[in-house]
């Protein structure tokens, strides 16, 4: 187990390193930042969880079929909407609205396109779940209309 999980760590830090570089070509570097946090923290928590299914008896027959190493990739990436809608976009909201209340100046927020996009790679749950349990976001208008054209986008 420890070495899947040092394989985990690695994979999910070259996986940061990329995912940050790509965005970074469309976002601002903070933008690209917290959106690469966010999905990077999703498919860690999401791989952990899919290999400890896999590791128990019931599923090895499921998982291990004879099918090639990238189908355990992709089903790990959908476990990961798992921990996106309920732990890390959550969290983010509540991180952004925790400095929000506090005015921190030397922390940093998460930019509102991050999440956003977040929320268009799979955490619809996850967005109302962090505006509802944190009332964050829910009074402004630029927000939440931003929000619905992304909700509507991604659930086509």
């Amino acid at each position: 187990m420890a070495a899947l999980l040092t394989q985990a760590i690695i994979f999910v830090l070259l996986f940061f390193v990329v995912v940050r570089f790509i965005l970074e070509i469309v976002f601002k570097r903070l933008t690209a930042h917290w959106i690469a946090i966010g999905l990077s923290t999703s498919y860690l928590l999401g791989f952990l969880i899919f290999e400890l299914l896999a590791s128990h008896k019931i599923f090895i027959d499921a998982f291990h079929s004879g099918q090639p190493i990238y189908y355990d990739l992709m089903l790990s990436w959908l476990v990961a909407l798992i921990p996106l809608n309920f732990l890390v976009l959550p969290g983010l909201y509540w991180w952004d609205k925790r400095i929000a209340v506090k005015n921190n100046d030397k922390a940093s927020r998460v930019p509102e396109n991050a999440l956003h996009s977040l929320t268009f790679s799979g955490g619809l749950l996850g967005a109302y779940i962090g505006q509802k349990a944190f009332q964050h976001k829910v009074s402004k208008q630029a927000f939440q209309s931003k929000h619905y054209v992304v909700c509507g986008l991604s659930i086509i």
